[in-house]
């Protein structure tokens, strides 16, 4: 096992939320690019977990943090997808194939992650998380390949095809989501 395993959690590329003008038209896909970077972190990170010999109390340390970024900060990038760029880039209407599979995969990752959420549960509490794990983990890194595979090569050059104005308001929309969070997490829920 990697001994930096923790390392991953850490890392990430940080975004500003406050961009404005011009930034703010840039600023969704710098967003999704560091979002993706943060899921093959993550995927790289439970792909390890699943590898790892023993639970150790660094192993159960990234069951927790594996499940917390997939159960927490994940749902927002989903939602920027589905929610925000989504009905936008339908109008464009060369996209339907490519925006139909982005959904579809996302219920399946959905689908896999929460059966893995139990093992990592298990992990965080110290116990052995089974013999179905490697091979779930494995199911979910290729997943997670192909499904970055179409946002990036189909879905982001789309992006800059939109209006800054309307990448603009894609912002303000990203921001909100990301401040709502921020605040419910604030008031203790």
């Amino acid at each position: 096992m990697d001994h930096r395993i923790l390392s991953i959690a850490g890392g990430g590329t940080a975004v500003r939320l406050h961009p404005t003008g011009k930034g703010a038209a840039d600023a969704p896909l710098a967003l999704l690019r560091a979002c993706h970077e943060r899921i093959r972190l993550f995927t790289s990170m439970a792909v390890q977990i699943a590898g790892a010999a023993a639970v150790t109390e660094q192993v159960s340390q990234a069951a927790v943090a594996a499940k917390r970024y997939f159960f927490e900060a994940l749902p927002k990038h989903v939602a920027d997808e589905e929610e925000s760029l989504q009905p936008r880039l339908a109008l464009l209407g060369s996209l339907a194939s490519p925006l139909s599979e982005v959904v579809r995969q996302h219920r399946e990752l959905e689908d896999v992650l929460d059966r893995l959420e139990v093992f990592w549960r298990r992990i965080a509490s110290g116990e052995s998380p089974g013999a179905p794990l490697p091979a779930l983990t494995g199911r979910m890194a290729q997943l997670w390949d192909a499904h970055l595979a179409i946002e990036e090569q189909d879905v982001f050059p789309a992006v800059q095809r939109l209006d800054p104005d309307e990448r603009g308001a894609i912002w303000q929309e990203m921001r909100a989501r990301r401040a709502r969070t921020e605040v419910a997490s604030a008031k203790g829920g």
